[in-house]
């Protein structure tokens, strides 16, 4: 056994390592709007049709795999009366853990992860979130927010800021940040740098009673998107604004019980939104 790992240990690392690098989709360098609409036409990402699947009551979901894009997106209806939105943190939960154990624990039929978080101990949320009256994270003015407001028939409403104003967010009973706004009112935003990542974002219809989730696959055959393109999508879904939540290896979304991860690596979160069917 030593002699192996003394002597092959190193060539298998070796041999993973290409075989990992050899498997993933690599792109060209792209460096403007110009350039990413030349490189990939707006058929290679977006459906002609959303073909919706029921999950469960007010909530479907549409998957798309075409060549090298995977994405899954759920659609949740706030309209409905029923439904409830579970924070992490909250008043009796704090720290890191998994997305999927987050929402078996609670009963959500959806959960995601929302903001980035520094890998202090505990860990720092950077950016806002808001619950029952308790600022668990500031405010971070440049980034956006996700802001949800109680109806008096017990619904919710929500609404997508391109900032994080702490004005705007004592009106609200909820509010979760993300990172920037990449579709507003019905404007795809532009950006100087372009990556292709895994993503986990959230688009809004104008009335603000449909809350789309999208989480992005990258790694392997996948080459993930670039913040327009997932803009494009939300906007070809019927969206009127959308923000990005933390991609990369922190993007999971889980679904009834699937827990969907943007690359193949798991990772926990420190901050979590969830939604379930109210006990009656």
């Amino acid at each position: 056994m030593r002699f192996f790992a003394r002597h092959f240990f190193p060539y298998t690392c070796a041999f993973i390592f290409l075989f990992l690098l050899a498997s993933c989709v690599s792109l060209p360098k792209v460096q403007s709007q110009e350039e990413e609409d030349a490189l990939f036409a707006p058929d290679t990402y977006i459906p002609q049709k959303f073909e919706w699947l029921p999950v469960t009551e007010g909530i479907e979901r549409f998957d798309f795999l075409k060549d090298s894009v995977a994405y899954t997106v759920v659609k949740i209806n706030l309209k409905q009366t029923e439904l409830d939105l579970v924070p992490y943190p909250n008043k009796k939960e704090s720290g890191a853990r998994q997305v999927q154990d987050f929402a078996m624990e609670h009963g959500c039929t959806i959960a995601f992860n929302t903001l980035p978080f520094t890998g202090d101990i505990p860990p720092k949320l950077m950016g806002v979130h808001y619950a029952e009256g308790i600022f668990y994270s500031s405010c971070i003015e440049r980034y956006s927010s996700l802001l949800f407001y109680t109806q008096d028939d017990g619904s919710l409403r929500a609404k997508i800021s391109e900032t994080q104003d702490e004005a705007e967010v004592l009106n609200a009973d909820f509010a979760f940040g993300g990172f920037f706004a990449v579709l507003v009112k019905g404007q795809v935003q532009e950006f100087k740098h372009f990556s292709y990542e895994a993503r986990l974002g959230a688009g809004l219809s104008a009335d603000g009673g449909t809350l789309f989730i999208m989480l992005v696959r990258s790694g392997g055959a996948f080459h993930g998107l670039s913040y327009p393109q997932c803009a494009r999508i939300f906007l070809a879904m019927g969206c009127t604004d959308a923000l990005e939540f933390d991609g990369g290896h922190s993007a999971e979304l889980f679904v009834k019980d699937q827990s969907i991860r943007g690359t193949s690596l798991t990772r926990k979160q420190a901050a979590m939104l969830g939604f379930k069917k109210r006990s009656l």
